[in-house]
């Protein structure tokens, strides 16, 4: 005769050891489904699981470690899910709520900008919006060379992360839309290239360059390609974000080189940077909009892997009933949106693990 199972029959003290193998947001949604329950998911056993390892050391170069003071580590959790000033105020430091991965944001300050020490083509500048003393400012430059170096050592491991420009445009901008920028994110060889603008053209200046200019070329300017990125507003504090590219973060320790770079000679002005956001990149369920089969299919593979190494695994197999999706991963794809994503598979299959493939019917 089957029996039933209330986990509110367990002790706190066991249900928080459960429950420390979940996540912070799971733990909150724990704590809503009884009264009893409450006291184990809101416990300091659990919520100190959620901290990395090297959070006593973060705390101490805190800028004003006064609002850390907590009477609870969910208490303090959360205060560290809030950007806290690190070393002088020249770094920002977070925790992700649902997950408690580590973010950082070099100040520009901490940055390796070319010219920026000459005030004809650079300034700093404080800005009460920005969260660092000061931002650079660019006045007019023909080099545009930005780069930004951070250790793997102070993030989580086994995380995919993503490192983004944090950006705004002055009224006076002028030429950071005729040329694209060359984008690179470096971890030892592994070496993602990329192409982004720094500004939005004029939908109305863009018309009449395409109709006026159909060979794409007006002097020694490029009309904007509609498939590169152009910077898109963050959530929460009112700048502007362009992504430089994304990283595995490992288990050993590497150092990571992000740059961004414009020398195509043609005067540019008006850009301000307040630094560098090196984010864990969502893992979870994946919006892809209109679509089709294959593209689904190599998504959900890809974030098979992506997870099976996150819990830990190292023998894995995968099953997939799509032989097409299975061709596309072996014989590699020359779609330019399939490409993308079959890098990102075969990444995950040169890790230090067993991956076996099943093809399902």
């Amino acid at each position: 005769m089957a029996t039933s199972f209330n986990i509110e029959t367990l002790p706190d003290d066991c249900v928080s050891t459960i429950l420390s193998y979940t996540s912070p947001q799971d733990a909150c949604r724990f704590s809503m489904v009884s009264s009893t329950l409450r006291s184990a998911a809101d416990s300091d056993m659990v919520w100190r699981s959620f901290f990395p390892s090297d959070y006593h050391d973060v705390v101490s170069r805190a800028v004003n470690p006064l609002i850390l003071k907590s009477s609870s580590y969910k208490h303090l959790f959360y205060a560290l899910c809030n950007p806290l000033l690190l070393d002088g105020g020249n770094m920002s430091f977070k925790l992700d709520k649902s997950s408690g991965k580590k973010s950082y944001i070099i100040s520009a300050r901490e940055l390796s900008i070319a010219w920026s020490n000459d005030p004809m083509y650079w300034i700093w500048r404080s800005m009460p919006e920005s969260r660092f003393q000061e931002v650079a400012v660019l006045r007019t430059v023909n080099w545009l060379e930005i780069q930004g170096k951070i250790r793997t050592r102070i993030l989580t491991p086994n995380t995919i992360y993503g490192a983004y420009l944090i950006m705004k445009i002055t009224h006076r901008e002028y030429g950071l839309d005729s040329a694209a920028s060359e984008v690179r994110v470096a971890v030892a060889n592994e070496v993602k290239n990329g192409r982004v603008y720094l500004s939005r053209k004029d939908e109305n200046k863009q018309k009449e360059e395409t109709l006026l200019h159909g060979n794409r070329m007006f002097g020694n300017i490029l009309i904007q390609d509609r498939g590169i990125p152009v910077p898109s507003q963050r959530e929460d504090d009112g700048w502007m974000e362009i992504e430089l590219g994304e990283f595995f973060s490992g288990e050993a320790d590497q150092e990571v080189k992000m740059s961004l770079m414009e020398v195509g000679y043609q005067l540019k002005g008006g850009l301000i940077v307040e630094g560098i956001e090196v984010r864990p990149k969502q893992v979870g369920p994946r919006k892809l909009g209109f679509c089709n089969p294959l593209d689904a299919e190599l998504w959900g593979i890809l974030k098979g892997l992506e997870l099976a190494w996150g819990t830990g695994a190292r023998r894995v197999e995968l099953e997939c009933d799509s032989e097409i999706a299975l061709n596309t991963i072996q014989e590699g794809s020359n779609n330019h949106i399939n490409s993308q994503v079959v890098s990102r598979i075969y990444k995950w299959l040169a890790e230090d693990w067993d991956v076996r493939w099943v093809h399902t019917f």
